[in-house]
């Protein structure tokens, strides 16, 4: 996706920071933090804490949010989210992208999307989107130690948005039907209560750990079986292409962009937000060892479509036609 963003201001200078793209910086507001505040009536402290364009917000048009509010329908993401606030959003996202000579974004889900709203849909692009890991070298003697410790791994920051109850649920099942299973679980649980936390750790087989740094992740994507996270939205998903480059199948969500390189009995599944799904889905690939060879080599070999060098290949090509 787009990291292009709007940050909130430093406030002991009363400056804001300028909107960061991939190969231009641009500023949409040059006034300081207290005159935007005023025209505004949003609080100091209010733009402090949100984010005037976010990871959510660069992909749909905000528009869609401000029906669904309007309609008083539930969606956790929003509900820090002020009316007033999602309307200036919903005008900036519309200024930078009309404003743009091009729009390179990850995945077709995110190009359709803005396409739908921009006044010149031949001027967004997808063009997919690095990852931060080299694919390893995947011998048997990896996937069959892999195979005899069936672990699968849940990687999210927000745990409640990326499906973390449907896994408990998964969890339950897959036991009965493999005992020594092993459940790893790294996310923000900082929103669970202390008690239901405290309880959740004493499950056997499942282990809860806060967000790790990128060198240590990397052992434990390398030390698992499959990498499942059954989200309830996710514009790309770097986070499965991550697990693929260490050659681990994967089980996502059958919505947003992930079909779009999580293909069903190839490279792993996509699934439904059912438990018994999920849970069916990951006893089906430890199954064989033969069958779970062939999804973890499939895997690896997608993984490297999406390195960094590739599409920045995609999108030089792109810029150097025009």
């Amino acid at each position: 996706m787009s990291r292009c963003r709007l940050r909130p201001p430093h406030l002991e200078k009363g400056q804001w920071r300028p909107l960061q793209s991939a190969s231009r910086e641009c500023r949409t507001y040059a006034g300081t933090a207290k005159d935007f505040s005023d025209k505004t009536r949003i609080s100091l402290r209010e733009l402090e804490e949100i984010e005037l364009i976010d990871s959510y917000f660069q992909d749909v048009n905000i528009d869609y949010f401000i029906q669904w509010r309007k309609s008083k329908k539930y969606m956790p993401v929003l509900e820090r989210e002020s009316m007033e606030l999602l309307e200036l959003k919903h005008k900036t996202q519309l200024n930078v992208y009309e404003k743009a000579s091009g729009i390179f974004v990850a995945s077709d889900w995110i190009a359709e999307n803005i396409k739908s709203y921009v006044s010149d849909p031949k001027k967004v692009y997808s063009v997919g989107l690095g990852h931060r890991y080299l694919p390893i070298k995947l011998t048997d003697e990896i996937l069959e130690k892999r195979f005899k410790n069936p672990t699968i791994l849940f990687v999210g920051l927000n745990p409640f948005m990326k499906g973390f109850k449907l896994m408990l649920k998964a969890y339950k099942i897959v036991q009965k039907i493999i005992p020594d299973s092993k459940f790893i679980f790294i996310s923000d649980f900082k929103g669970l209560p202390p008690k239901e936390l405290m309880e959740l750790k004493k499950i056997k087989n499942i282990k809860l750990l806060n967000p790790i740094r990128a060198e240590i992740l990397k052992d434990f994507y390398f030390n698992s079986t499959i990498f499942a996270l059954p989200t309830k939205f996710d514009a790309w998903g770097k986070v499965f292409l991550e697990a693929m480059s260490f050659g681990l199948p994967v089980i996502g969500s059958n919505c947003c962009a992930m079909p779009e390189f999580i293909i069903n009995n190839h490279n792993g599944y996509v699934v439904n937000h059912e438990p018994e799904e999920i849970a069916e889905k990951i006893c089906s690939l430890l199954n064989s060892f033969e069958n779970y060879k062939r999804y973890s080599k499939n895997a690896l070999k997608i993984s490297e479509k999406f390195r960094w060098d590739a599409v920045v290949k995609k999108i030089l090509k792109i810029i150097n036609l025009h």
